[in-house]
């Protein structure tokens, strides 16, 4: 359900938000006796993360944003997967762009671009450029980056904050 909520972003962001949100409840009703916490706190940080972006697209920026807290706070009780943290960050820094902060998104993509790096993924920015750009219009530019699942000790400042 996850996957499919992605694939939506582009072209259907309502009907990927749904999705999202459908899989982040059904991820959080997990027994964590049978799939283990760090598992479903992994699951439930990519889904939050999903809603967040989709609410991004959709200008609910408010809600993105909280959206975006409750995935990074379920990716800090994950397994720490840094890809994981990477998308977290590059939708952080896409709302923070769409908000007039080109600053804090130039931060948290230089963030990504590190994170990606420490994990051997070279040349792969930001979605839509160079990790630590911004576009003209705020931003994030360059090559999109693919999606992997969660991580543990994430470091992923609230939107608001960054």
């Amino acid at each position: 359900m996850i996957a499919a909520a992605e694939e939506r972003l582009a072209g259907d962001a309502r009907r990927a938000q749904e999705l999202a949100a459908l899989a982040a409840e059904a991820v959080e009703r997990l027994d964590p006796g049978l799939y283990g916490r760090i598992l479903i706190a992994d699951l439930a940080a990519h889904a939050w993360s999903t809603v967040g972006e989709a609410l991004r697209r959709r200008g609910h920026h408010a809600a993105a944003e909280a959206a975006l807290a409750v995935a990074a706070a379920r990716l800090a009780a994950g397994s720490a997967e840094p890809l994981e943290e990477a998308r977290l960050l590059e939708r952080t820094a896409a709302l923070a762009a769409d908000r007039g902060r080109p600053r804090a998104a130039s931060a948290l993509l230089r963030r990504v671009a590190a994170l990606r790096a420490s994990v051997g993924e070279r040349g792969k920015g930001g979605e839509g450029g160079e990790a630590g750009e911004v576009g003209e219009a705020g931003g994030p530019r360059g090559p999109g980056a693919p999606r992997r699942p969660a991580g543990r000790g994430a470091r992923v400042a609230a939107p608001g904050r960054a």
